[in-house]
């Protein structure tokens, strides 16, 4: 007999799916999921125009992963590297997995408290500076 699909799902993938649904109940997060894609292009544009040794390719995925929840930032951060990976630079599609996983942690760290003021933040920037 097949289960019911109203039943109440428990452990991890009950909770985790309850996280993701509460990431992308609103509207505001699908309009700042394309602008977050936007935000990271920009800054893509900015590091590979100026020569600067920065990666401000993730700044829309933090933003997002800060205002709305991890699972919207791993969404923004895969999408955005494989538009620019199709539009630009084909070796990015290779390191989706990159940004993605910097949602998930900027995403959780917000969501207990990571972001609250200067000090905290200090410990989000070291994990998000770790290579992967």
């Amino acid at each position: 007999m097949m289960p019911d699909s109203t039943s109440k799902q428990s452990g991890v993938f009950g909770s985790v799916k309850k996280q993701v649904n509460s990431d992308f109940s609103s509207t505001v997060t699908w309009v700042l999921i394309p602008i977050g894609i936007g935000l990271n292009a920009m800054g893509d544009f900015i590091a590979n125009t100026l020569k600067l040794p920065l990666f401000l390719d993730n700044i829309g995925t933090v933003l997002l992963a800060i205002l709305v929840g991890p699972w919207a930032a791993a969404l923004t951060g895969g999408l955005s590297n494989l538009i620019s990976g199709m539009i630009g630079n084909p070796v990015q599609m290779a390191f989706v997995l990159t940004p993605i996983a910097m949602g998930l942690v900027a995403g959780y760290l917000a969501r207990y408290g990571w972001f609250e003021n200067t000090k905290k933040v200090i410990v989000p920037g070291i994990l998000q500076a770790l290579p992967l």
